[in-house]
């Protein structure tokens, strides 16, 4: 049985970043997981039997024969994040996220998917660090003579970062890129800067159990990233790829797992090993038995559509990023 997961963000009006569906699939490492980003489907109005109007409920795309796992939720009407899984007997990962995103426009570097107010934002932005590199004939500008300029927040310079308009060295540069631009701008990051600058409270999430090392899932430049925390408590920093997503899979599929957000699919999907490896054992060649293999199928679809995923509940964003700090070498580096 192969799997692909769906995480939709339908984000808040003030949010930088319009709404958008990854689809992330499973695989032990680069390339064979692999990370895309597209524009999420229009939320449907769905009748509220409660309070007798409608309710805006995310669309995850329907695929005949692959059936999709909606996590149970509160409210269908606020800005969320929702996961889904889609798995099938027949279609390969590839074949199965051609299906879903058919008809879905992609996310790119070139086409990010901001909102417009921030793109005018960025172009003052940079236009004022080009300036202030010209006026002070310098290869390399601290961030803070920057922020001193209004229309250069911390969230404004980290998108330039992203953005590769401008590269990012010094002590507290955890925050941007690492494959830096050398035809761009130099700044050193002199000081860290605070999360929820960066980050909104709710595209922040924590896992339902406890680590020695604390994690985290967020919405970070448009692109869903995985971050630890140092255990003095203050310090955030990403363990997945900023600037190359597309190696970022095996992280975010296991922070879902290891968090307990998938724990019902998890225990589904170990069932159903189970009842394989059995009827595998009594007769080798069931799967060329088609009227046995369209049961299991039909079977399957119709646990999948009583498997609820568990919520991810935003969090209060709190600490710094930018600094760097040594973490297990299984989490990453």
């Amino acid at each position: 049985m192969e799997c692909v997961y769906a995480i939709a963000l339908y984000a808040s009006q003030a949010s930088q970043f319009m709404n958008r569906l990854a689809i992330v699939s499973t695989g032990l490492s680069y390339p064979y997981s692999k990370y895309s980003l597209y524009q999420a489907p229009k939320l449907q109005h769905v009748p509220n039997l409660a309070s007798e109007s409608n309710s805006l409920f995310p669309h995850f795309p329907a695929v005949n024969g692959v059936s999709p796992i909606l996590m149970a939720h509160d409210s269908h009407d606020s800005p969320n994040t929702y996961v889904a899984v889609y798995c099938s007997l027949e279609l390969s990962r590839q074949e199965m996220e051609t299906k879903i995103v058919h008809g879905l426009q992609p996310i790119t570097r070139t086409n990010p998917h901001l909102s417009r107010d921030n793109k005018e934002s960025e172009k003052r932005c940079l236009a004022y660090i080009t300036k202030l590199s010209q006026q002070k004939r310098a290869t390399l500008i601290s961030n803070s003579e920057i922020i001193a300029w209004h229309d250069c927040s911390e969230e404004i310079i980290a998108s330039l970062a992203y953005q590769n308009k401008i590269s990012v060295v010094g002590d507290h540069n955890k925050f941007a890129p690492q494959n830096f631009c050398e035809s761009c701008i130099r700044v050193n990051a002199d000081s860290a800067f605070q999360m929820r600058n960066l980050i909104s409270d709710d595209q922040f999430f924590l896992p339902e159990k406890t680590s020695p090392q604390p994690s985290a899932l967020a919405w970070y430049q448009g692109h869903l990233h995985v971050f630890v925390q140092s255990l003095s408590g203050n310090l955030w920093r990403p363990i997945t790829k900023l600037g190359r997503e597309e190696r970022n899979a095996h992280e975010i599929i296991k922070w879902l797992e290891d968090s307990g957000t998938l724990k019902p699919y998890l225990k589904f999907k170990e069932k159903y090993k189970d009842m394989v490896h059995c009827l595998d054992r009594n007769d080798p060649n069931f799967f060329q038995n088609y009227e046995l293999h369209n049961d299991i199928r039909v079977s399957l679809a119709k646990r999948f559509d009583l498997i609820k995923i568990r919520q991810l509940v935003p969090s209060r964003v709190t600490g710094e990023i930018g600094q760097h700090f040594d973490i297990p070498s299984m989490l990453g580096s």
